[in-house]
């Protein structure tokens, strides 16, 4: 990549996965740096695939993402226009998360991600995860310490939301607060990292930073989280590596450390044992099902995309609309099951292919969909799934030979 190229990838990922909450808010609806420069990049580009004549050549995976996406867009707007929205920002967000997204990463953005040298970017994107986990770990001690966030308004948090972060959602009691990081959410955070986290242990192959990577996971104090956490390394065992007996057996003891870390962490910051681990009321999230209404097309207001994505489909635009919704958010996954992607680094496809099952499963409890930047990681990974470009395996370092 030529120096400008370099420059502004390295913005571009600065401000999406460092400090992706900074920025203003204009009617409450948050204008961070790293939508701006990502919306910059999305226009540049289109002007790029125009005059090269590439704007609307689509392959046949671009096509039925389409569709699918296209199928639960058409459902959700009807059930917008004909029932009605509870809050304008809700609504953005929406078309935001999963039109505007897919639209940036799997049609503009495409060309691009096919030409350029994904070993050097997305080694830049462990750095920066690697980065935010440094700096949650930190943050959650420091919180701890003093008693206080260290909030830097435009960078670490929204200029609007300086002073606010304690009431996020983000209080386990007793002065206890999850880890954040410059996310301003536990949730966010854990979600979004998770996604990234077979990549990075795939590109960096350092097991101590990965265990770092892994602890602020931890931290988060989400179950959500940890759920993820786990299916990670289940899901790692199982498909990506072979199985043999001494497989079995590694996981099995990776399996009974994850159980004496998770109670030792619980215990450790007295967040109530086990009935913390497994509790009834889901974290509150039970009055969902309170309130759920079946239908089978949508016939309600739309509020939003809540924390359980799937029931949230369900109550939002009725069993059609959850079914199209099920069809958009695994299309790609499928594309992949069925042998119908691009070949390459097998092992650097799968790594792709779990972070977004990982994102399908923790969405079950707590996708946050609809929140920034949670979509921008999850279309990346399908482009990246779906791009003829892939890392060579030349450039990958023998596994764990570093920490």
């Amino acid at each position: 990549m030529n120096i400008f190229l370099k420059l502004f990838s390295g913005l571009l990922i600065l401000f999406l996965v460092v400090f992706p909450k900074g920025g203003i808010k204009v009617n409450e609806i948050p204008i961070t740096h790293g939508y701006i420069l990502l919306g910059l990049a999305a226009t540049v580009s289109g002007f790029i695939n125009l005059s090269r004549g590439k704007l609307f050549l689509l392959n046949k995976n671009q096509i039925i993402i389409f569709f699918c996406l296209l199928g639960f867009l058409t459902i959700a707007s009807l059930s917008i226009l004909f029932n009605g929205f509870s809050y304008k920002q809700w609504v953005i967000s929406f078309y935001v998360s999963l039109a505007l997204m897919p639209v940036i990463f799997l049609y503009i953005l495409l060309p691009q991600i096919t030409q350029i040298n994904l070993d050097e970017v997305l080694k830049r994107i462990c750095q920066a995860v690697f980065i935010v986990s440094i700096y949650g770990i930190f943050l959650f001690f420091y919180k701890i310490t003093t008693g206080s966030f260290i909030e830097i308004p435009y960078l670490t948090v929204n200029v609007a939301d300086v002073g606010t972060l304690e009431g996020k959602h983000i209080s386990r009691g007793e002065g206890l607060f999850k880890l954040i990081s410059t996310y301003n959410n536990g949730n966010i955070y854990g979600v979004c990292i998770l996604m990234l986290l077979p990549l990075y242990d795939f590109i960096e192959r350092s097991r101590w930073k990965s265990s770092i990577v892994q602890m602020s996971i931890l931290l988060t104090l989400s179950r959500t989280a940890w759920a993820g956490l786990f299916m990670y390394h289940f899901l790692k065992k199982l498909y990506i590596n072979k199985i043999t007996v001494k497989q079995v057996l590694k996981w099995m003891l990776s399996l009974f450390i994850f159980a004496v870390v998770i109670t030792y962490t619980v215990y450790y910051f007295n967040l109530g044992g086990a009935d913390f681990v497994f509790d009834e009321k889901l974290g509150g999230r039970n009055q969902f099902f309170d309130d759920l209404e079946i239908t089978f097309f949508p016939s309600k207001e739309y509020s939003s995309i809540y924390e359980m994505a799937y029931l949230a489909a369900l109550d939002m635009f009725g069993i059609v609309g959850l079914i199209l919704f099920l069809f958009a958010m695994t299309s790609p996954v499928a594309l992949y099951l069925l042998g119908k992607t691009p070949v390459g680094n097998i092992e650097y496809r799968k790594s792709i292919l779990l972070g977004l099952l990982i994102y399908l499963f923790v969405a079950t409890s707590d996708g946050v969909m609809l929140y920034i930047p949670t979509m921008v990681f999850y279309w990346f990974l399908v482009a990246l799934l779906i791009t003829k470009n892939f890392i060579q395996p030349k450039t990958i370092e023998i596994p764990y030979k570093k920490g």
